[in-house]
């Protein structure tokens, strides 16, 4: 993927941060139809979208217990703050 970043003259992230998917600084690459904030705006919403689903809630709860499903709602309730994205 870096070459590829390279050879299209993607902007790359200027430090570790920025490779970092959980990072205030996380800056993937860009599609060809899509900026670096839409992606990452994209990836932020389709990560809760998943982990507050009531179906996936309720099968953790089923095979994991009642405290993992706890503790997957009190990480899905932390917004991430996202420079890019201008938080």
């Amino acid at each position: 993927m870096y070459h590829i970043a390279k050879k299209n003259g993607w902007k790359l992230p200027d430090s570790y941060e920025g490779y970092a998917f959980l990072s205030y600084e996380s800056e993937p690459l860009p599609t060809k139809y899509l900026s670096s904030a839409e992606v990452l705006k994209f990836r932020d919403e389709a990560w809760q979208k998943y982990f507050t689903n009531p179906a996936y809630l309720e099968l953790v709860e089923r095979k994991f217990g009642s405290q993992e499903r706890k503790n997957i709602e009190d990480m899905a309730s932390i917004r991430l703050k996202r420079k890019l994205l201008g938080d």
